[in-house]
């Protein structure tokens, strides 16, 4: 996963938790590394995976839950440390900017060695929309519904 993603991981839980419990969760999910994660690296899918195995069992809730917990709190990161800027160009409304992900996915791919989900929006006679969120990678739909929820 690209380096932002595991970078928000990090935060979410030493700012949630604490640096004590960031440093178990390391431990528990067998990542060595010296420092922080870097924003503009590229790392395997299996750390991220790995992390949030971990932090489920050390804080003792299902995997579901820390997914979405990580989705909610990706926005706040993105917006808080300036990205929000950059992503602001996806589209003015929600619904702009959620069927311009792909393009997003896109662009990163070209850069990175990344697997990118698909996002549908589909109108509903009601008015409301429907995201339909497709991807090869497993658990990722909890992730992105965190991110609805903001």
């Amino acid at each position: 996963m690209h380096g932002i993603t595991i970078r928000s991981v990090e935060l979410m839980i030493c700012e949630r938790y604490g640096e004590a419990v960031w440093e178990r969760i390391k431990a528990l999910a067998g990542i060595k590394m010296p420092g922080n994660f870097l924003v503009t690296e590229y790392y395997s899918d299996s750390v991220t995976y790995r992390l949030v195995d971990a932090a489920a069992k050390i804080l003792g809730w299902p995997t579901d839950i820390i997914w979405e917990q990580l989705g909610d709190y990706f926005f706040d990161y993105v917006v808080e440390y300036g990205y929000n800027r950059l992503l602001s160009v996806l589209g003015q409304t929600p619904v702009e900017f959620l069927e311009n992900l792909d393009t997003l996915h896109c662009a990163l791919g070209r850069v990175y060695p990344i697997r990118p989900p698909l996002f549908r929006c589909e109108r509903q006679d009601s008015g409301a929309y429907n995201l339909h969120y497709y991807s090869k990678r497993p658990n990722l739909e909890h992730y992105m519904m965190g991110k609805c929820y903001t």
